[in-house]
């Protein structure tokens, strides 16, 4: 069994309908609702196959969340995409972004892409 996929996002409707798209399609998930959370989980309960993460939200982003990452070495920094509605200024991180509310085949392919 693959591991978990990490969906970070502040928006509960946003995890809600990431969780039960990603659940059905045989992935099992777990969801932080900020970036702190997030990034607690990584460290508790990783390593995850992928970490899906919002852009923006209150606090932390998820640029703070790919940074860290980044700036500690960890792999999940690899293994990141960016689920956002406000993609300007992030293609100069390299990872996969796609549009909030976007269908999870397109998250499939942003997991592809990091594949490859």
């Amino acid at each position: 069994m693959l591991p978990p996929i990490l969906v970070i996002d502040d928006d509960p409707l946003n995890l809600r309908t990431l969780s039960r798209s990603l659940t059905r399609k045989g992935h099992e998930v777990v969801c932080a609702r900020s970036a702190s959370e997030g990034l607690s989980a990584i460290r508790t309960r990783g390593p995850f196959a992928l970490v899906v993460c919002d852009r923006d939200m209150p606090r932390e982003t998820g640029e703070d969340v790919l940074r860290r990452l980044r700036s500690e070495g960890d792999a999940h920094a690899g293994r990141f995409i960016f689920n956002t509605d406000n993609p300007r200024g992030l293609e100069s991180y390299g990872v996969p972004v796609v549009r909030a509310k976007s269908s999870i085949s397109d998250i499939e392919t942003g997991l592809l892409q990091l594949a490859s």
